[in-house]
């Protein structure tokens, strides 16, 4: 897993610890490790950490050209696309998701798609009836 090593921390959970503080807490001391992570601080690290782990394949390591968004969306969200691999298609999504038209998606038109499909999934399911019980 890529690391905020200039943070000293080895995850984004680590340095969501790090920035905490508590009121018992020294000015200017950290938080060294994260007993456990919560399941909503885990989805963000994989967000953050999928993104870097293509865009760091990149000449400019904030951003994903073509190539490296639809490797992103094959590899990682291959339900997403289904068995359609039409290029077309592709490019209007690219299209869509570059808003500043700089022919690169930065991390916050990355998390704006993530969003989208995210929201797309909660309507779906929406109208569905639980089969169990949510944990709690």
């Amino acid at each position: 897993m890529a690391g905020f090593a200039g943070f000293g921390a080895q995850s984004t959970c680590d340095l969501l610890a790090i920035s905490g503080s508590h009121s018992s807490d020294l000015p200017g001391s950290e938080v060294s490790t994260v007993t456990m992570a919560t399941p909503l601080e885990e989805a963000l690290d994989v967000m953050i950490n999928t993104f870097h782990k293509y865009s760091s394949k990149e000449s400019d390591k904030f951003k994903l050209k073509k190539t490296k968004l639809k490797d992103l969306v094959t590899r990682e969200l291959p339900s997403f696309l289904g068995k359609s691999s039409d290029e077309a298609a592709f490019q209007k999504l690219m299209s869509n998701l570059d808003s500043n038209k700089d022919n690169a998606v930065d991390f916050q038109e990355y998390c704006v798609f993530l969003s989208c499909i995210a929201m797309t999934c909660n309507e779906f399911f929406e109208g569905c009836p639980d089969k169990e019980p949510r944990k709690k």
